[in-house]
């Protein structure tokens, strides 16, 4: 018998458990967002347009943290450990207020903004900022109160509003980026009200006010650090962006905003992977063999994002004629650097970020997150004017990669990653299938190379995977195998 691996193997299976139920929420609006690419660069066939949209789009997501304080983390970190209604009551109060205040602030800011000029599609802009930072915050409401189903419900419903009303707006009624805005700001405050219909949480608001000032006061310490945190991981996300736009214009812009939404893929995972890992991490962060189970995992999701670039940047060298309009073809050529940038990221954040909350210190993750940032900006500065949409490609790179080495040694101090020699395999396979992909003579060529990549990846599968697909596969046969036996009992 061995107590430590079948508790490691537990833990794994209930952690796959929770990828699965997450994935269903998270998968379905970035399916939708890659099915909608068509849709979009078909109809809106000036790339300049679709590059505003994706501009305005960019600074709304930088504005959430700032707008929403960082309560959607607090939300999640301080109702999860709630030890009774009236602990939630108080989160669910401070959090509805504080988000209230704060939209009402930034509400009077915009108003002075537009005083002083015009700006293109501002208040759509601010409505949608609205709309995604309450659907955000309610959003971790549920998952902190404990209703998972109803999250992941919501989400697909915001998700299919999405897809419908993108069709309505924007391709049968050719509004154009007006249709996209539109489309964001109906579904997200759908999904709202979606979420507070089945949770009742406003309810929560007319329990007792005991313990008000102490709890708010350790959830804003918890949450303010963090907003520095996601600003300056935003600039190292989005930065080419801005200066993309800056040097090359808005069209030069639209072509790398449709290369980024692919290598979304890869950030999909990570957000997956990241809402899984922020419960396992908590629960196992004081374990005995925490380090062990740490390492295995570490060492499991850089196998995973490695294989997924691989498999991603071919299949969509194959499609991508079929995916988008001829006016974004050209953006095929900065999908593979932006893909090994996503995955870096996902390394240096999905994994290490959580691990940061559970040991209760968000400040550590500060200043490698700004130096980061510093190096994106420092790398767009001099490589975009220079290499064009490419420099903002290989900034991001360079800049997640210093991250997650920076990450790497430094939470040596709160644990110790041992993840062995053959973790450096699959990434340095990942890596080097960037010279097929950009000088393979043809197809034939690049199925050859996909083949090779699956032998070396198969031989190279981590024994704790393959024992875990080969039980999940014994498990599924086996329920198939044993419901027609039932039947045909219950008949005799």
């Amino acid at each position: 018998m061995n107590p430590a691996g079948d508790n490691s193997h537990s833990r794994a299976t209930r952690f796959l458990r929770d990828f699965g139920l997450y994935a269903i929420g998270v998968l379905g609006p970035r399916l939708v967002s890659f099915l909608l690419l068509p849709l979009y660069t078909y109809f809106i066939d000036r790339p300049e347009e679709y590059g505003y949209f994706d501009l305005c789009l960019t600074v709304v997501m930088m504005l959430i943290p700032v707008v929403t304080l960082q309560l959607r983390e607090g939300a999640f970190r301080f109702l999860a450990t709630a030890r009774s209604d009236n602990q939630r009551a108080v989160v669910v109060r401070h959090i509805y207020r504080t988000l209230m205040s704060s939209l009402m602030i930034t509400a009077t800011l915009v108003l002075v903004l537009a005083m002083l000029g015009n700006v293109a599609y501002l208040w759509p802009t601010v409505a949608m900022l609205v709309a995604m930072s309450v659907h955000d915050v309610s959003s971790q409401v549920c998952r902190g109160l404990g209703h998972t189903a109803v999250y992941v419900r919501g989400n697909l419903l915001t998700t299919t509003l999405v897809g419908l009303l993108s069709i309505v707006f924007v391709g049968m009624w050719h509004w154009g980026i007006a249709g996209i805005f539109a489309t964001q700001i109906t579904a997200h405050f759908a999904g709202t009200a979606y979420n507070e219909w089945h949770t009742h949480s406003l309810r929560l608001l007319r329990l007792p006010k005991q313990g008000r000032g102490r709890v708010a006061a350790s959830l804003m310490q918890y949450c303010l650090p963090l907003i520095p945190i996601a600003l300056c991981l935003w600039v190292t996300n989005n930065a080419g962006r801005l200066f993309v736009s800056h040097y090359l214009g808005f069209e030069a812009n639209g072509i790398y905003a449709v290369a980024v939404r692919f290598a979304a893929i890869v950030q999909t995972i990570a957000l997956v992977f990241y809402q899984s890992w922020q419960e396992t991490s908590l629960r196992q962060f004081h374990a005995a063999d925490r380090d062990t189970f740490f390492s295995q995992m570490f060492a499991h999701f850089v196998y995973v994002l490695s294989a997924v670039t691989i498999v991603c940047c071919f299949a969509l060298k194959f499609a991508y004629p079929f995916l988008v309009g001829a006016h974004y073809q050209r953006s095929l050529r900065y999908i593979y650097p932006l893909m090994l940038s996503a995955a870096l990221s996902a390394l240096a954040t999905a994994f290490f970020d959580p691990a940061y909350q559970s040991a209760r210190k968000t400040g550590r993750a500060m200043p490698g997150i700004m130096l980061s940032a510093v190096v994106n900006v420092g790398l767009n500065i001099w490589l975009v004017p220079r290499c064009g949409i490419g420099g903002a490609a290989i900034a991001s790179v360079a800049a997640f990669a210093m991250l997650l080495i920076w990450r790497v040694v430094d939470t040596r101090k709160m644990f110790r990653l041992r993840p062995g020699r053959r973790v450096v395999v699959a990434p340095a396979l990942a890596v080097a299938s960037a010279l097929p992909f950009y000088f393979n003579p043809g197809p034939w060529a690049d199925i050859a190379w996909c083949i090779v990549c699956a032998v070396v990846l198969l031989m190279m599968l981590p024994g704790e995977l393959r024992a875990l697909m080969h039980t999940l596969t014994a498990r599924l046969f086996t329920t198939r195998t044993e419901k027609p036996t039932e039947r045909h009992t219950t008949t005799q």
